[in-house]
């Protein structure tokens, strides 16, 4: 997945953003919650943690560690990490365009499992993931690159509009709507800090840093009993030889 980013955006950081797996309720997992990015500014500069479910497919993963890596792209250069200066987007906007890059990156994973996301994401009915993924489809199309597309995303004057049709969802079902999405974590939590910079990563020309990352963290698991015997091949056996 970096490789693919990569390849649309040139180089990056994004391997030193830490992924968290199994921290994500049940609760919110049951609703369709598989993930979510918090995010912290540091002056100038941010710094970013990527949260997902546990026990997810794979491709599932994937996908929506690509989504959540939008969400970080549209807050953050992802060179240097340095806040964007543009307003912030519409919320349809927003989960239009993570949604998007979660689709494309999902064309270069083959499989049966790819495909059913996919088809899933072109016809999801919600006003603000499915609304909002058709609107940026149609506009990514008008631009035909992934870089070309974040820089609009992220332009301080040329932005996409936000959708005027919403589809057959009344005023009060996309009301709800967004309800739901800012109950589950979204949009993406930026908080500021005290800091004034951020932790410094480790370097990738390092063994330190190639061998570190990504930062992947699981939960705490319970630790095995450490076994104090003498190990097997340090011990003999006992003979006893009684006289006659």
């Amino acid at each position: 997945m970096l490789q693919w980013f990569a390849s649309e955006l040139g180089p990056h950081k994004l391997e030193d953003i830490a992924v968290v797996f199994g921290q994500v309720g049940k609760s919110a997992v049951k609703q369709g919650t598989y993930g979510y990015a918090k995010m912290v500014s540091y002056g100038k500069r941010g710094a970013a943690e990527i949260h997902i479910a546990s026990g997810l497919h794979s491709v599932l993963c994937q996908a929506v560690m690509a989504h959540e890596y939008m969400h970080t792209l549209i807050f953050m250069n992802p060179s240097d990490f340095t806040l964007r200066d543009a307003p912030r987007l519409d919320i349809v906007l927003e989960e239009g365009a993570c949604q998007l890059a979660s689709f494309l990156y999902l064309q270069s994973v083959p499989g049966p499992q790819s495909l059913h996301i996919r088809k899933s994401i072109e016809a999801d009915p919600s006003p603000v993931y499915g609304v909002g993924f058709r609107h940026m489809r149609k506009y990514f199309a008008q631009l035909g690159s992934f870089r070309q597309f974040l820089d609009e995303l992220t332009s301080q004057t040329h932005r996409p509009a936000t959708p005027d049709d919403l589809g057959a969802n009344t005023t009060d079902e996309f009301t709800h709507a967004l309800q739901e999405v800012a109950e589950r974590h979204r949009p993406t939590l930026l908080i500021p800090s005290a800091q004034t910079s951020a932790p410094k990563p480790l370097r990738p020309g390092t063994n330190r840093g190639r061998q570190a990352r990504p930062i992947i963290r699981l939960p705490n698991l319970p630790q095995p009993v450490a076994d104090t015997r003498t190990p097997q091949r340090n011990r003999r056996p006992t003979i006893n030889l009684n006289p006659k």
